[in-house]
């Protein structure tokens, strides 16, 4: 064992692997620790998938969408054009190309 990792002799394949590690168990224990459960005892969940990032399909002509332009500001515009990779909003007068990745619908309630 080296600081962070250890190194692991394979016989069969007379190879040698470094291995990082943050806690090896080299054998499962059933034995609930005072700290805690034990590995054994968690259960493994799936970890949530990603968002769904909006395409040049989701969006046409005439929807109202929101985006962050760089200054970090919440900017609502009108498409007024879509095009390959962004779409050009009209936002209070000022023309603005962004990437469909960025924009999110407005949902009026």
């Amino acid at each position: 064992m080296h600081g962070d990792h250890v190194g692991i002799h394979d016989a069969a394949y007379a190879k040698a692997f470094k291995v990082h590690y943050a806690a090896i168990l080299t054998e499962p224990t059933h034995v609930a620790t005072e700290s805690g459960p034990t590995p054994a005892d968690v259960e493994l969940t799936r970890p949530t998938p990603p968002p769904e990032v909006a395409g040049r399909a989701d969006f046409r002509v005439g929807n109202r969408v929101t985006f962050i332009d760089k200054n970090l500001e919440h900017r609502i515009g009108l498409i007024v054009r879509v095009n390959q990779h962004t779409a050009t909003l009209d936002c209070d007068g000022q023309k603005w190309r962004v990437a469909f990745e960025l924009l999110r619908p407005l949902v009026d309630i």
